[in-house]
């Protein structure tokens, strides 16, 4: 784990960094992200779920028409494929 100190941090984020923490919103990207994958973006309701507003875009009829949460899943899969840095590297070389 990397620990983080930022300096001059004004107005002190630990607040903010902790409702983060209390609302699960990493763990709830990771499944919303993971649904839209799975089930298509038509599955999802941008009036249930805030995250989708945040995260993904919305056409005028309410309808997902862009996951933008699409970049942020290569690193929590990175963690579950420790083939791909070789796999990377040959590609390239």
């Amino acid at each position: 784990m990397v620990s983080l100190k930022l300096f001059h941090d004004n107005p002190d984020s630990s607040a903010a960094y902790a409702e983060f923490e209390k609302q699960h919103v990493l763990e709830r990207v990771k499944a919303l992200d993971a649904k839209a994958r799975r089930k298509g973006l038509a599955e999802l309701d941008p009036g249930r779920n805030p995250l989708i507003a945040l995260g993904m875009e919305v056409n005028g009829e309410g309808k997902v028409t862009k996951n933008s949460y699409g970049v942020f899943h290569l690193s929590w899969m990175a963690g579950q494929h420790e083939e791909w840095p070789a796999e990377v590297e040959r590609q390239v070389g």
